[in-house]
């Protein structure tokens, strides 16, 4: 559900209210998570190019 909700809110089809923020905070805080980021550098790039939490 996060990669959903990241993508809508990267693409600024989206805008998550504050109990989506709050699952996407920690979803995104997850060891996994920040390792899967780190392994692809394009979509970091991206991420980083685009709106945030």
């Amino acid at each position: 559900m996060s990669y959903v909700l990241l993508l809508g809110l990267r693409t600024g089809n989206y805008v998550p209210g504050s109990t989506e923020r709050d699952s996407l905070a920690r979803t995104t805080a997850r060891p996994g998570y920040i390792r899967a980021m780190e392994s692809c550098q394009a979509t970091k790039a991206w991420a980083a190019r685009s709106p945030g939490l």
